[in-house]
């Protein structure tokens, strides 16, 4: 077994393991989990076992494994970069109406509410400065 190859497997086992703690501390659904070990799975299977991909390899015309997988790692990049793009300005956009929402509703509060407000954010000023 050649050094890249252990590597890799290393690599796999770690990153496994990283979504193993994480799905402990509840951070990832099910779902996620089982993607992400399929993942780190495979890899490790197609390392031990490269000459699974020969078809895939021919019926594509890569020259070599290297070839395969390197198109594959940009795909998934590209991919899961354009997942997170979406995610981010989903979690913009909910951002922007809390915000919009909270400030609407601190306007529209009766007088007396405004004034008791302002009399604590004065008392925590004041605080501060001693």
């Amino acid at each position: 077994m050649m050094g890249v190859q252990v590597l890799t497997i290393l690599f796999s086992l770690f990153m496994a393991y990283l979504v193993h703690l994480n799905y402990k501390r509840k951070l990832l659904s099910k779902t996620s989990f089982a993607l992400w070990e399929l993942l780190w799975a495979m890899l490790i299977i197609i390392v031990l076992f490269p000459s699974i991909l020969d078809p895939v390899i021919e019926t594509f015309n890569f020259s070599r494994l290297f070839d395969l997988m390197s198109v594959a790692a940009f795909a998934f990049l590209a991919l899961f970069s354009f997942h997170n793009f979406v995610i981010a300005s989903k979690n913009k956009q909910n951002i922007e109406k809390l915000v919009r929402k909270l400030a609407l509703d601190k306007e529209n509060q009766p007088q007396e509410n405004k004034e008791e407000q302002e009399e604590k954010e004065q008392k925590e000023k004041d605080k501060e400065k001693d």
